[in-house]
């Protein structure tokens, strides 16, 4: 009949196909674009780059469509200089002046003079003429209080050609276990040398184990050092000093055999006028200290004479300043003699003190021998002093 209508349906709706990360979705039917991008995944593409020494780190990170772009940036992280060569990269420090090597010092001896005392040498050779040193000498006292020397270098002694020498003699018979050391510094307060480690024990030691490695050691050196431990053990135990470390512990049994079995001790001390008594100081040296109770508080322009004849048989005279005798109590002064050696320890020393006239007004005779004869019975201190004295003498003759 000719006649015609039109049916409606719904649109079919875009279908959009996943278009690369910069373009817009489009639909696969009739093209239309929504404007919307899928974006960038950078999920799978990261790559971390550490920083050196000069280059700063950072992260790159990547999309499948190759996009990329950096982050995380870290700043480089510097040299790493030891001994003049960075460790991370190899690169010398342009500022690196390398070390000076640390000399050694050339040994140490000890002096039996009137005192205790360690010597220590610097080799001329280690000391450039052109500049300044200053030795320190510290001794580790066992009651924390370390004494502590510096010695500049023109104090040193020229000891020979080859060496200097510089010493601590302030060392008491009851330190004879406390540890010195020595260094030796520049102006500029460096250590150029090593440090010397050393102590009256170590060099008594070693001295006594390098004469019994002698194919014909020596009795006397061998007694000698063997007293001296001795004697430093009992002026430990006398003072109470370090008692739990005594200086002759190290000693075996063979080796304390080498010692005196037996000494004479004879009182030979002649009292004289005006004459208290004597007393000795046993610090890092023997004092004789004569008491007299005759002598005016006003005696500054007084003096005294000791005089003895060593042990190598001459003849000996010291003079004493009366303003330096000592007060003892109200009406006793002190007259100390410095200057005797431990060899000398049998030496009769005869003391007069004389007046402003120059007249006598007070004497006494006395001795170390006589002194520790006197005061045996008062411990083992006094053995060991005898002891120790005459195996000195026997050393030195």
């Amino acid at each position: 009949c000719g006649d015609t209508y039109t049916e409606s349906v719904d649109a079919l709706g875009h279908t959009y196909a996943d278009a690369p990360c910069p373009a817009p979705k489009t639909c696969t039917v009739c093209g239309n674009e929504d404007g919307n991008a899928l974006g960038h995944s950078y999920d799978n593409g990261v790559i971390t780059t550490e920083p050196t020494c000069t280059e700063g780190g950072y992260t790159t990170y990547s999309c499948a469509c190759g996009d990329n772009y950096i982050g995380n940036q870290t700043a480089a992280t510097g040299h790493s200089y030891k001994n003049g060569i960075c460790g991370s990269c190899g690169t010398a420090d342009p500022d690196y002046e390398p070390e000076k090597e640390l000399f050694d010092l050339y040994g140490a001896n000890m002096i039996l003079g009137n005192n205790l005392a360690m010597n220590f040498y610097i080799e001329v050779a280690d000391i450039e003429p052109t500049e300044d040193y200053y030795a320190v000498i510290t001794k580790e006292r066992a009651n924390g209080e370390d004494l502590v020397v510096t010695i500049q270098d023109e104090d040193w002694q020229k000891y020979s050609s080859s060496l200097y020498r510089v010493s601590l003699d302030k060392i008491a018979a009851k330190e004879m276990a406390d540890n010195v050391t020595v260094v030796v510094y520049n102006d500029e307060g460096e250590a150029v040398s090593k440090v010397w480690e050393d102590s009256v024990r170590k060099y008594a030691m070693r001295m006594l184990k390098g004469e019994e490695a002698n194919e014909t050691p020596n009795a006397e050196l061998l007694a000698l050092y063997v007293e001296i431990l001795n004697y430093g053990a009992a002026a430990q135990e006398h003072f109470d000093y370090n008692a739990n470390d005594l200086a002759n512990k190290q000693l075996t049994d063979a080796q304390k055999a080498y010692g005196l079995a037996n000494v004479e001790m004879k009182d030979s001390q002649v009292k004289g006028e005006g004459y208290y008594g004597t007393s000795l100081t046993l610090e890092s040296n023997i004092l004789m200290n004569f008491y007299f109770n005759n002598i005016p508080a006003d005696h500054d322009d007084m003096y005294a004479i000791a005089t003895y004849t060593d042990h190598y048989g001459e003849e000996k005279k010291i003079r004493i300043e009366g303003e330096s005798f000592e007060q003892y109590n109200s009406t006793t002064w002190k007259v100390t003699v410095a200057g005797l050696v431990v060899a000398d320890c049998r030496q009769l020393v005869d003391v007069k003190v004389y007046d402003s006239e120059n007249a006598v007004i007070a004497s006494a005779v006395d001795s170390i021998e006589s002194y520790t004869a006197r005061k045996n019975g008062d411990g083992p201190l006094f053995i060991a002093i005898m002891k120790f004295a005459v195996a000195a003498y026997n050393t030195f003759h």
